[in-house]
């Protein structure tokens, strides 16, 4: 397929106010990861961050906030490279 683009792609999250800090604004990066088994995963087998595919900040209002992470822009860059797309990381 020459020329694939997606038009489209967000990932939805739902953030409560998080304690103990004064910042009033917070920022959300995705990483892309190599592939890793899930079920093996501890803090020392986490996987090496390989590339941003996204970033979104919000005001902290005091109650829940849903933001939108937009990474059709990472997803086209790999589709334009025919680079391998491995699994995504929400620290």
């Amino acid at each position: 397929m020459k020329n694939l683009m997606l038009k489209e792609a967000n990932i939805q999250l739902y953030a409560r106010e998080l304690m103990g800090t004064d910042r009033t604004t917070e920022v959300i990066n995705i990483y892309e990861v190599p592939e890793f088994d899930e079920y093996a995963l501890t803090w020392n087998t986490a996987p090496a961050v390989v590339e941003k595919a996204g970033t979104v900040s919000y005001q902290r209002t005091g109650h829940a906030t849903v933001m939108n992470l937009d990474i059709a822009p990472f997803i086209n860059q790999k589709l334009a490279s025919g680079a391998k797309l491995d699994k995504l990381y929400l620290p």
